[in-house]
């Protein structure tokens, strides 16, 4: 289990530039920014060991707000049972939005949970984008109305949510992007991309650029941990380094997971099978009434089934 990480020593753009730890794709759609670019951190690494003192870090949470497995089931297994109770008091969530919660044995501020779309059902109506990026604009939204200066978010919707972890990077960047240009994003300090499953990481560290491209003293090679200019070369060697040696590594083991809910994806509907014959299938799986219990699936007439009440 990898011990508590602290915020100032989450690696954010201009030192990953630095030492030469993301790609720089040439076909940047955003200008460069060295200020926007030093207040996005990337990381792999287990979401609930950041130490954001005021800040939170995002749960991919169902419309139930109710625990799971994976990342949800993590975070609901580190806060303690505290945060489930508080979670029923809040009647649930809507598919693109989000709702916050006090994060009790976690060491940041707040829990912010968001609700992504489940891929292969939203976009069979063309609002698998749109609700992904209202998700991350929704709860940066809610951290800045809570006065919080720091956000970090999981890769939303890539688990069993079935969202290809390239389509899903490349709308979270853009939000993000989008939402730190307005007026409200200058109230933030810090938003982080917290990945743990490789292929996020990857889809992560290849799209950013794109959005975020490196700034002048970046693509120069002269920024330090710091963000201060002038390093010589004689000492760049050593100092890539020395600063790279005291990155944090990728997680080797899984987060702390909780037990699945009843009826949970992973076991009751393999994505894949439903994504396959949804076409052809009258009916569709959905986990999302109160009534059944939380986690139950029950079928719907696909021909009835509605965005608006059930993702």
């Amino acid at each position: 289990m990898p011990p508590v990480l602290n915020q100032v020593d989450i690696p954010t753009l201009p030192l990953l530039y630095r030492i030469k730890r993301i790609s720089v794709n040439e076909k940047a759609l955003a200008a460069p920014s060295a200020t926007l670019n030093a207040k996005i951190g990337l990381i792999r690494t287990d979401i609930t060991k950041l130490h954001l003192p005021n800040g939170a870090i995002v749960n991919a949470a169902n419309e139930n707000l109710t625990p799971g497995g994976g990342v949800c089931g993590a975070i609901h297994s580190a806060a303690g049972p505290e945060l489930a109770e508080e979670c029923r008091r809040l009647n649930g969530c809507k598919t693109g939005y989000a709702k916050a919660t006090r994060a009790y044995r976690l060491p940041c501020k707040k829990i912010i949970h968001a609700v992504g779309p489940i891929y292969w059902l939203a976009k069979e109506m063309n609002e698998h984008e749109t609700k992904l990026s209202s998700c991350y604009t929704e709860t940066l939204k809610l951290a800045v109305g809570n006065g919080l200066t720091a956000v970090a978010f999981c890769a939303l919707s890539t688990g069993i949510y079935g969202y290809p972890s390239y389509e899903a990077a490349g709308t979270a960047i853009s939000a993000v992007r989008s939402f730190l240009e307005s007026e409200d994003g200058q109230k933030l300090e810090l938003v982080i991309f917290c990945n743990f499953e490789k292929k996020d990481e990857d889809a992560y560290s290849e799209l950013i650029s794109i959005y975020f491209p490196p700034a002048g003293p970046e693509k120069k090679g002269e920024v330090e941990k710091t963000g201060t200019v002038g390093v010589t070369k004689d000492s760049e060697a050593k100092l890539i380094e020395s600063i790279g040696n005291t990155l944090p590594g990728p997680m080797e083991t899984r987060p702390t997971e909780a037990p699945c809910s009843k009826g949970d994806p992973k076991e009751a509907v393999p994505p894949s099978t439903v994504k396959n014959n949804l076409k052809q299938s009258t009916s569709v799986p959905v986990n999302f009434t109160e009534s059944d219990g939380p986690g139950d699936f029950i079928l719907i007439d696909k021909d009835e089934y509605k965005t608006e009440d059930k993702i």
